[in-house]
């Protein structure tokens, strides 16, 4: 029987979750989740990510509605700062003895722990006497990167994953956000935010993917990769590219996706792209999703900080349409996450990539 799952509050990253409800591993979505002051009830997540409509609709938060519900998963938005909102959330659904979720950003916030992590390392991996080297994956694998968060990057990891389990294969999937455990497969394992070196955490994680893909015997796998590729400058450093550098260090890629901010790009920016993933990254990147995000650089206050604005898919897909017209022999392709077709397209792309070009596929 599947338990009944909701969502508290809900992010962009979620909204990604409530387009793909049907791929949920065990679960079903009865609630999404938001502050009663954002004054959003009964109306769909779209507005929430810019795409097309989801048919879910949002409800304010009423512990009343608890007694509906199994499982209650609490990410961290950063629109909401005040710590005491989520701490009156969880409370109220310990008091309905409900089994409660935190995702490892906001267990960080709080610093709280739980039991009751869905999430974890599902594959033991061994401490003392590991091998010095790295194992080749027996399995084509794609790679999806981000510049930073709000880049819709989830959403492209589960139409990824919806598009090749409908076309017949076995997928085994490492996500980037901590909601991957609701769709059966796992997020990125905790010993990559542990402090210790990157030389060991590069081979924890080769040997960690070795030892899955041994599992689970895959014809295809998915790596969603958390954090920004690079720094945005010296003040704003996005954790340098460090773990994307890690990964893709530790397991090398047929194929990767970045997901990107939007903007009026020319040729010369995604070309740049292409390079720094070859040289740093060790991949080949030639599908990039322009997010329903744009971005501005905002030192007004003295503190240097990003700003993030919302944009709708339909401007998107006309930005991306004059993108490809003022450029003559295009050779990337540009799509959009929250635009269906447009996703689909993109998907229906790096199907052929790897099937096209099997015998230089690893």
């Amino acid at each position: 029987m599947k338990k009944k799952l909701a969502l508290f509050p809900v992010t962009r990253v979620q909204c990604a979750l409530s387009r793909h409800s049907s791929l949920l591993n065990g679960f079903d979505v009865s609630y999404l989740f938001v502050p009663r002051f954002w004054a959003l009830d009964g109306k769909d997540a779209c507005c929430l990510d810019g795409g097309e409509v989801t048919n879910r609709l949002l409800h304010s938060f009423d512990k009343e509605l608890l007694m509906d519900i199994d499982v209650l998963f609490v990410d961290y938005n950063e629109n909401i700062n005040n710590m005491a909102i989520y701490e009156s959330v969880i409370s109220a659904a310990m008091d309905a003895c409900i089994e409660i979720i935190l995702s490892r950003e906001i267990k960080g916030k709080l610093e709280s722990e739980t039991p009751n992590l869905l999430l974890g390392n599902n594959y033991a991996i061994k401490e003392k006497g590991e091998k010095e080297h790295l194992y080749q994956i027996c399995c084509p694998v794609i790679t999806v990167l981000t510049q930073g968060i709000r880049t819709d990057q989830f959403a492209v990891e589960l139409s990824l994953r919806k598009h090749f389990l409908e076309s017949g294969y076995r997928v085994s999937q490492i996500g980037s956000h901590d909601a991957s455990g609701f769709f059966g497969f796992s997020g990125i394992p905790s010993f990559l935010h542990e402090s210790f070196d990157a030389y060991e955490k590069i081979l924890k994680f080769n040997h960690y993917v070795k030892n899955l893909a041994e599992e689970e015997s895959p014809e295809l796998l998915i790596i969603g990769v958390p954090n920004a590729i690079m720094k945005y400058n010296d003040e704003i450093p996005l954790g340098f590219g460090i773990l994307p550098s890690i990964i893709c260090t530790a397991v090398e890629s047929d194929l990767s996706i970045l997901c990107m901010y939007y903007n009026s790009y020319n040729i010369k920016i995604f070309k740049e792209m292409r390079n720094y993933f070859h040289y740093h990254l060790r991949s080949c990147v030639n599908l990039f999703a322009l997010s329903n995000t744009r971005i501005s650089f905002d030192n007004s206050s003295g503190q240097d900080k990003l700003d993030y604005f919302d944009l709708e898919s339909v401007f998107v897909m006309k930005g991306i349409e004059n993108i490809l017209k003022e450029t003559e022999n295009f050779e990337f392709h540009l799509f959009n996450a929250l635009n269906s077709e447009s996703i689909n397209e993109a998907c229906l792309l790096a199907h052929s990539y790897l099937t096209d070009n099997a015998d230089f596929v690893r």
